[in-house]
């Protein structure tokens, strides 16, 4: 008797999902078992990263001076933004991160405040997608012996890579597409066989945001030996979010108390 078409098709959909299902499985052992050391950096020995980062209300030099005020534990968070003719401007965007094109109030020129970031850990987001955005910000640092102190945010991953290519010794963090892939893998369960670059992640409170907080990708990122931080932007934060962080980037450093928050959330 021949079996039916129906049957054949069912059959061979049950064979396909069960290979499936067996090759996700091998590979998330597979991944289960790799063992990860931290990025040889002085930041990597930091307890927690506490970033400042200027308000959108004040984006001046002087509002500048102001926040490199704050202890020596506080890094800075400086976001730039490339003219058309590729010149650096120091900018303060409500939505800082991925959101390239949103509305920024202008600041002064990044050669003009360079010199006063000198002596403190400092991570610049480049707002740009193109990799010869690279070139002039690189160009900055030709003169500065020590570089070891800065790290590099930004929505495009070709930007980063070709920027670490450039300035191993620098720190960079998560693009865009990296938190969706992980994300993606995540809901499948094989997070942890995919290849994270990355040397720390910036999430968002915001749902909507391409890197918005999963605990699920927050558990791989800490088992990687990398550094969580979430941008800070109200004190209502859910107690099992705050167990996996490391660090904060808020524009209201003079209100936050570091010892308050992580004591709260036992990530210590």
């Amino acid at each position: 008797m021949h079996k039916s078409p129906l049957f054949r098709l069912v059959s061979v959909t049950v064979l396909v999902v069960a290979i499936v299902v067996i090759i996700l499985m091998f590979l998330r052992f597979v991944g289960s078992e790799q063992q990860f050391a931290p990025t040889p950096h002085p930041w990597m020995d930091k307890k927690h990263w506490l970033l400042a980062r200027l308000s959108p209300q004040d984006c001046s030099q002087v509002a500048l001076e102001q926040m490199l005020e704050l202890g020596p534990e506080w890094m800075i968070w400086i976001d730039v933004q490339p003219t058309e003719q590729l010149e650096l401007n120091m900018v303060c965007p409500e939505k800082h991160l991925f959101e390239i094109k949103s509305p920024a109030k202008q600041g002064p020129k990044l050669a003009q405040v360079l010199p006063l970031l000198k002596n403190r850990d400092v991570i610049f987001n480049l707002r740009a997608t193109d990799v010869s955005a690279g070139t002039p910000f690189l160009k900055l640092f030709d003169d500065l012996k020590d570089q070891k102190h800065i790290g590099v945010a930004s929505a495009s991953q070709g930007l980063l890579r070709d920027l670490r290519k450039k300035r191993a010794e620098w720190l960079f963090a998560a693009d865009a597409s990296t938190w969706t892939k992980l994300k993606f893998f995540g809901a499948f369960g094989v997070q942890t066989a995919i290849e994270l670059w990355p040397d720390f992640f910036v999430a968002s409170q915001e749902a909507a945001e391409p890197n918005a907080y999963d605990q699920t990708a927050a558990i791989e990122i800490n088992r990687r030996k990398k550094v969580l931080l979430l941008e800070l932007d109200s004190d209502d934060v859910d107690p099992m979010w705050r167990e996996q962080l490391r660090g904060i980037l808020t524009t209201r450093p003079k209100n936050f108390s570091a010892d308050t928050f992580f004591k709260k959330t036992g990530a210590e």
